[in-house]
């Protein structure tokens, strides 16, 4: 996910905001330093010069300061690096990944996922008591500043334990931990994280109001406090009886960008078009 802004202003985001990345022209300053990845995108079809140019990629270091802090710890970004996992043949201390699927030349040495078990934080240890004592199946795979429970990965003689969890009946140390729903999951992070919390970290080192000078393309539970928050969302789907609730109730501050003939990537097309519209 990242805003459409001009470039001094652009930030590409981790999933549901656990990490922030700052794109650069400047690549040969981003090189070697922590949290700074280089990218050489591939040619595909219609590509221009412009659009094939190597481009960096800086993390913001406070941001993940606060994730780590917040219940994340450390342990979880091994293997879950920016940086592609097509990793051989690479120096330990080499920070630069060109992303050139021709050549693994230049790639940091990949790190194996550090297991949920041996992770270290509050989040971890939530994770931990809800597969070791109630018999849930997580998802952790590539995820470092978060977790996930999905419906579908669940045994039939757990499902209950699925719906207590997503009905609170199960709780969360809410003072250090988040939650929201996405598409059947349910989503748990650091209570410092999440879309709306990281929208406005950005929204004050830009200096703008969050309330009053964005907007947001959104469609599912775990996009609301994000869209609420926003002056404008576009909503190119809805996914969840609870979105339509919500968008029933703040009607004008919702602009649904689907309809018949316009589904799908096209309603996504037609977000971002009325959002470039007003830039």
């Amino acid at each position: 996910e990242s805003a459409p802004l001009p470039s001094q202003g652009r930030r590409v985001l981790r999933r549901g905001g656990g990490g922030i990345f700052y794109p650069t022209d400047d690549v040969d300053s981003c090189r070697g330093g922590w949290g700074e990845f280089l990218y050489a995108p591939v040619d595909y079809g219609g590509a221009s010069e412009d659009d094939l140019k190597p481009f960096g990629l800086r993390e913001d270091a406070t941001w993940r300061d606060r994730m780590e802090a917040g219940g994340a710890g450390t342990e979880s970004y091994a293997g879950n690096e920016v940086a592609s996992p097509r990793c051989d043949g690479a120096s330990d201390q080499d920070e630069e990944c060109l992303i050139d699927y021709e050549s693994t030349e230049g790639f940091p040495v990949a790190r194996d996922e550090v297991p949920m078990v041996r992770r270290q934080g509050s989040l971890w240890d939530f994770a931990n008591r809800l597969a070791e004592d109630e018999g849930l199946v997580l998802d952790t795979k590539s995820y470092s500043t978060c977790f996930r429970v999905n419906r579908k990965h669940q045994t039939a003689e757990n499902a209950d334990k699925f719906d207590a969890l997503l009905e609170g009946e199960i709780s969360h140390p809410k003072e250090t931990i988040g939650k929201s729903t996405n598409l059947g999951c349910i989503d748990f992070y650091p209570a410092p994280s999440g879309k709306r919390n990281c929208c406005q970290y950005i929204a004050n080192e830009l200096g703008l109001d969050l309330a009053t000078e964005s907007v947001c393309i959104c469609d599912d539970d775990n996009d609301l406090g994000m869209a609420l928050a926003c002056s404008h969302s576009f909503i190119p789907s809805l996914t969840s009886e609870s979105m339509v609730a919500t968008l029933r109730e703040n009607q004008s501050n919702f602009t649904l960008t689907f309809g018949p003939g316009v589904r799908s990537t096209d309603a996504t097309e037609a977000a971002l078009n009325s959002i470039y519209d007003m830039i």
